[in-house]
């Protein structure tokens, strides 16, 4: 008992371990140079401006020929190396002021962008028919692929619906802008497509240009402060080699969740044996694994479990401390050692059997048996002072059980008595031949005592 709660304790504090080092968080302050930006002129629709960033209003403004000019801009740092998924503490957008030549109040809207996009060639320069693939007014990329709406704001398709909006009341020589929440949303999708940038304001004149990359004195540049939270490892596997396999190869798994973290070797693992083998298959491990739960998901074909190392169940701890166990459909077997860390249930369906072909060692716990299916103790059974509990279905198979046997609803088979004493699991007829034999003990000695009774 002793060694059976030392164990446990250490299970538990390698698992608190695991999840100490799995949970600490990197917090990065980076510090970003705008790649690229292009202006989109609604009056030049088919044209690139490249390395400019002008915040026009959405009419701009009433010009020499009496036309009126729409603009939005596109901007977007190609060296953001922030990892998918990092949360996002802070983000400031700066850029220096070209022109306010209004004194009316800007409203600046960012949005983040849902498309790729270029900006212009190197030999392009100024305002001129745009190339394939650059960015225009029209498209996302000349000659490729349209934008939803020109200028780039079909919310949903080439922009995110959340805007970030500012008030520019004045010249300033620098505008900052905070962008935290559009850049979360672009390290939440993993694509860094950069920012939509646009106004609602509709002055008759004058508007506000920014300085893009195309001044490299005094470029945007992006400030972002963001943690790396390391994503939960996955703790779902599924066999998935056909015929032989190797547990300890990390190709006869595929696994269910964010990350994956090699085999099925952990006391918070599910490992799921599933029905997309071809063939009866082999599971080997010659080395002790560790997992919560064991599923067996196959009436179609058959599995092994064997080699020269164990199998232990062992308690989950992560969320919460949760017993192991084991589900069982189709009929499959285990030729390795099995050690339970822990007490542990085995649910074996209608028409379903599993056998244990080799030790089984409960190491002081309580293995209940439920499910209408059969468990088969071939080989021998150590409780260590634990028990078994039939509570459905059968109880059979040709080993030995070193402990107690309950049956609490369930039917027990033929089995055998061990050398060292242990008790036995006896054919229900033999068992019925006891009971007769007692009564009949028992009806003899009354009938003894009646006629002793009498001759007094």
């Amino acid at each position: 008992m002793v060694a059976r709660m030392l164990t446990r304790i250490f299970v538990l504090l390698i698992s608190l371990f695991l999840m100490a080092t799995t949970q600490a968080q990197t917090v990065v302050n980076d510090v970003f140079t705008a790649s690229e930006g292009s202006l989109l002129a609604g009056d030049a629709p088919n044209n690139n401006v490249p390395d400019e960033v002008w915040i026009g209003n959405s009419w701009f403004g009433v010009q020499g020929n009496g036309e009126s000019r729409q603009y939005t801009s596109v901007l977007k740092f190609n060296d953001l190396n922030i990892p998918g998924g990092a949360q996002i503490n802070s983000a400031t957008l700066a850029m220096g002021t070209h022109l306010h030549s209004t004194t009316d109040p800007v409203t600046v809207q960012i949005q983040s962008l849902l498309r790729p996009w270029e900006t212009g060639l190197e030999a392009n320069t100024g305002n001129s028919l745009a190339d394939a693939p650059e960015a225009t007014w029209n498209s996302s990329a000349h000659g490729v692929q349209l934008w939803t709406t020109p200028g780039g704001v079909g919310v949903g398709t080439d922009v995110a619906p959340n805007v970030d909006s500012f008030m520019v009341w004045g010249p300033s020589s620098t505008q900052n802008f905070d962008v935290t929440g559009s850049l979360q949303q672009q390290a939440n999708s993993g694509n860094f497509y950069g920012w939509l940038m646009s106004t609602s304001t509709s002055n008759t004149v004058g508007g506000l240009a920014l300085w893009s990359n195309g001044v490299p004195t005094d470029p945007p540049v992006l400030t972002v402060e963001y943690e790396i939270i390391p994503l939960p490892p996955a703790s779902v596997f599924e066999w998935q080699a056909d015929d032989v396999g190797s547990w300890a190869n990390s190709d006869s798994w595929s696994f269910v969740g964010p990350t994956n973290n090699g085999i099925a070797n952990n006391p918070n693992h599910t490992a799921i044996f599933v029905d997309q083998i071809f063939t009866d298959t082999t599971a080997v491990t010659n080395a002790a694994v560790t997992v919560n739960r064991i599923e067996f998901n196959n009436i179609t074909h058959s599995y092994n479990i064997a080699g020269h190392g164990s199998i232990n169940l062992a308690a989950k701890t992560d969320p919460a401390m949760t017993n192991p166990s084991m589900s069982v459909e189709g009929v499959h077997q285990f030729t390795a050692i099995v050690n339970l860390m822990a007490d542990a249930q085995i649910d074996v369906g209608s028409d379903s059997t599993l056998s244990f072909n080799h030790e089984l060692n409960l190491m002081g716990g309580t293995l209940t048996k439920t499910g209408v299916g059969t468990l088969n103790v071939n080989n021998k059974l150590t409780t260590a002072g634990g028990s078994l509990t039939v509570q459905q279905g059968t109880l059979s198979g040709n080993g030995t059980i070193g402990g107690d046997v309950n049956n609490d609803g369930g039917t027990i088979s033929p089995g055998s008595l061990s050398g060292d004493g242990a008790n036995v699991v006896p054919e229900p007829g033999s068992l019925m031949l006891i009971l007769l034999g007692m009564t009949g003990l028992l009806v003899g000695l009354s009938q003894r005592r009646g006629r002793r009774s009498n001759q007094a």
